[in-house]
């Protein structure tokens, strides 16, 4: 019977970037698109956010597929069920160099990181969060949920005591009201502080939204 064996290669992961990062950046945005996105295309919902002062950087999935047939607009994926693991640890590898890239060209100690997961996005940044223990400052988890599978001890120490946003359509084809429900019971039975944000729409992000959510946290 035939064995399944694996070896680490190099490969190229690209992201793309709104604003600067200089070491006069004080604010830093990770934002990891959903199933089926291009980086080129995600973050163009996020320019209104980008200044000389705050950078916003969408890494873009790994794997890439043709989104019908065997042609035409292509689109990118964190991972799917097939090898499943070593999906997860290669880009929670290659988030976390990302990041390692991104903080030797601000001042490090004086910048505010924000994490952002849209969709399958949110389960790649919580898990990249808590296996790698990364020091956010802010989580925003957008139209999907935390998976079941991260330890949410570390999560909520990443947190430090500050409430995990959580933002939601009212007409999102992927989660209804009772599937909502239950990842708020979900979340208070592991504990977790969290804010709800709604807005009028579907499975997307709501720019005016999100420059309020931005602007409340900058306060905080």
């Amino acid at each position: 019977m035939a064995r399944s064996e694996h070896i680490s290669v190099t490969k190229t992961g690209r992201y793309y970037v709104e604003g600067l990062l200089t070491q006069h950046t004080e604010e830093v945005w990770i934002v990891c698109h959903g199933y089926g996105y291009l980086a080129e295309y995600f973050i163009k919902y996020f320019k209104s956010l980008a200044s000389d002062t705050c950078c916003v950087i969408a890494p873009e999935g790994l794997n890439k597929f043709y989104k019908s047939g065997m042609g035409g607009d292509v689109g990118a994926s964190w991972m799917t069920k097939s090898d499943r693991l070593s999906e997860i640890e290669d880009y929670v590898n290659y988030l976390n160099q990302l990041l390692a890239v991104v903080l030797k060209q601000v001042d490090k100690d004086k910048i505010r990181l924000n994490v952002l997961g849209f969709s399958q996005g949110t389960a790649a940044v919580t898990r990249w969060l808590t296996k790698r223990d990364v020091a956010a400052d802010n989580v925003v988890i957008w139209a999907g949920e935390i998976p079941d599978d991260i330890d949410f001890q570390k999560f909520k120490k990443i947190l430090n005591n500050k409430p995990v946003q959580i933002v939601v359509g009212d007409s999102d084809e992927f989660i209804s009201e009772k599937v909502l429900e239950h990842f708020e019971l979900y979340l208070k039975s592991k504990s977790v502080a969290y804010q709800l944000h709604r807005y009028v729409g579907g499975h997307k992000i709501s720019e005016p939204l999100l420059l309020e959510i931005a602007g409340n946290l900058r306060k905080h």
